[in-house]
This record gives structure tokens, C-alpha cells and sequence, in this order.
């Protein structure tokens, strides 16, 4: 079976990587392993491996890679890894979990405000084994650029660019990018120009950091919400709390998911 340089040396490395550390690279591992920028560098080898009958994925999981006893077969040939000296880093850089920023209340009682429809399907339970895909790891999102005055984000936005991103990034999994402007949310590490990934959805928690629209606008608040009140939280001292009128041009957009920021 004939393979490529690049090809055996991916084979190879995920060999390496399960010998090493007892289970399989992440596609954001396999990236920075060879210095791809973008996640279809890894699919397209992955993908052709998979075509070959050398690995296998199983659907749902941050590191579902295995090695089939074909791979296994064709790496008795000795073929060699060169290491890790051509580790760059990814374009975007850091990553804040949403776990850093979701506080305490979780169990409260859910608000759901704004127009219908803006809550996004959960995704579907695929085969426990199949090729590896490049949808499988890979989100295509949404840069959202200025929205339209009541409408919801995904329907009236002017959409940027798609952007690339490893899905395992994010928890909950995102519909969309935005870009932050301004400082009211350095307190918890979201800074200007950080793109902040957000999951479409009308309902939020006491306690969660939403994307919200305001007269207009589109800003990301911690929310507030006791005794049937509202408040959306800054957290940056030199910031007030904004108390939004439901009956005006006001509606939750989405949860925070993380957010992706550029190297400096």
C-alpha cells in the first residue's frame, strides 16, 4: 500500500502519540504536531488514512482516532517521525473555555426572551465508527458582522467571513463568531477585538454570559435575573449594569461558548 511521506509520517505520529500518552491526538494536537494552520490540513490526511482502511473514528468524541490492524500493519515498516520541531502556532491562539466564565446558579430558573426561532438544533448522534470526516471535528462559523435592528443574529446579520475552528474547542458546541469591542468584560478575561463564539438560543441562566441585543446593539453581559427582574452585568468597575425594557428592542441571541484571540 502506497502512501505519502506525509501521510506515513501522520500515521506514524499518531503511532507515537497513543504509545506516549495512552490515547490519541485531538485535531488541535495533530495541527500544532505538524504545523497546519487550518483543520483541512489534518482532515486531508486523516481523510485519505480512513480511505486506506488504516484508521478509524468514532463519531462524538475529542480524540475518536484509532488505529486499525491494517495501520498497524504498515507501520511495521519503521518508518520515522522528525519530531515536533515544526510546531507553529495556530492562527488564532488562545482559548478561554466557557467553564472559566459560566458562575454559580446554574440550577435557577431559565429566562427566554426575544423572537422565536433562534435556538439552534442540537447536533445528531452519528455511526459509532465510520471515516473520519471533516465535519466531524471541524466547525465552518459564522463571523457576524453589524446586525440588523430587530432581527435575530443569524437572520439579519452581515456575515464577515467563515472561519475554521477544531469543534472540540468549544462547550456548548457555537452557531457564530463575533467580534468584542470595548473593555466591559475584562474582569473575566474577554478582551477588545477577542472573538467570542456563541451558542444561538432565546433562554439563558441566572448566572450565565449572554449575547444580548439592546436598542439595536449587540453587547455580552453577564446575566441577572432575580424576582422577575433583569440586569445585565459588566465586569468591569468602570461599566453600570444595564437594565433592559422587554417591551423596546431587547432579546437574549445566544450563550457564551469561549472565545478565540491572536496571538500578540
Amino acid at each position: 500500500m502506497k502512501l505519502t511521506a506525509r501521510q506515513q509520517q501522520v500515521l506514524q505520529y499518531l503511532h507515537q502519540h497513543i504509545q506516549t500518552h495512552g490515547l490519541p491526538p485531538t485535531l488541535h494536537e495533530l495541527m500544532a504536531a505538524f504545523g497546519w494552520s487550518s483543520p483541512a490540513g489534518a482532515a486531508k490526511h486523516l481523510q485519505a488514512l480512513a480511505a486506506r482502511g488504516l484508521i478509524g473514528h468514532s463519531a462524538g468524541k475529542a480524540r475518536g482516532i484509532r488505529l486499525l490492524p491494517a495501520g498497524l500493519e504498515v507501520l511495521g515498516g519503521g518508518v520515522t517521525f522528525p519530531g515536533k520541531t515544526g510546531i507553529v502556532a495556530t492562527a488564532m491562539g488562545a482559548v478561554h473555555s466557557a467553564g472559566a466564565i459560566d458562575a454559580a446558579g446554574s440550577s435557577g430558573s431559565s429566562v427566554r426572551v426575544g423572537l422565536e426561532g433562534a435556538s439552534s438544533a442540537g447536533k445528531s448522534a452519528g455511526p459509532p465508527e465510520r471515516a473520519v470526516s471533516l465535519l466531524d471535528d471541524v466547525l465552518n462559523l459564522p463571523l457576524v458582522g453589524r446586525v440588523a435592528a430587530g432581527q435575530p443574529i443569524l437572520a439579519g446579520a452581515r456575515i464577515e467571513r467563515h472561519l475554521q475552528v477544531d469543534r472540540w474547542l468549544f462547550r456548548p458546541q457555537p452557531d457564530f463568531l463575533l467580534r468584542v469591542q470595548g473593555d466591559s468584560m475584562i474582569d473575566d478575561g474577554i478582551l477588545d477585538g477577542d472573538l467570542v463564539a456563541g451558542k444561538a438560543t432565546p433562554e439563558a441562566l441566572h448566572g450565565q454570559t449572554v449575547i444580548a441585543r439592546v436598542d439595536g446593539g449587540i453587547t455580552i453581559k453577564r446575566l441577572w435575573h432575580r424576582d422577575g427582574q433583569l440586569r445585565l452585568l459588566p465586569r468591569n468597575v468602570r461599566h453600570r449594569p444595564i437594565v433592559p425594557d422587554p417591551v423596546e428592542d431587547f432579546a437574549i441571541e445566544g450563550i457564551y461558548c469561549g472565545l478565540l484571540r491572536r496571538p500578540d
